[in-house]
């Protein structure tokens, strides 16, 4: 999954210049994230050259994008809705590797959580 890191944050670049002052956010979807690629997605900067740009990427394993889609599907919610759950996972990214994959875990769990009656 390492290799995978690199086109990753790359394309989620491209879409950034492609859509100028849009919000843009990538999932990794795997069924299991490895620290090293927590880390790599954590500190969430590509380079164009000179140039730093910060890209969102949040990583997510296969049983908790499952999850998160059985919510979706199963209420009517807003964009809005998805987006908070993406920024409250990328808000605790300046912890360590083990801990953000954690907190992601935990985000969605508690994203899930308010939906579910």
């Amino acid at each position: 999954m390492a290799v995978e890191s690199e086109p990753v944050k790359r394309h989620t670049a491209q879409y950034k210049q492609m859509y100028p002052g849009k919000d843009v956010y990538c999932l990794f979807i795997a069924p299991a994230i490895d620290n090293n690629v927590i880390e790599t997605f954590r500190i969430g900067t590509w380079y164009d050259k000179d140039n730093e740009e910060r890209v969102d990427v949040v990583p997510m394993s296969i049983s908790d994008f499952i999850v998160t889609i059985n919510v979706l599907q199963g209420k009517r919610l807003h964009n809005f809705d998805f987006k908070n759950l993406l920024d409250n996972c990328l808000s605790n990214r300046n912890k360590s590797a083990p801990q953000w994959k954690a907190s992601i875990k935990s985000e969605i769990n508690s994203w899930s959580s308010t939906f579910v009656s």
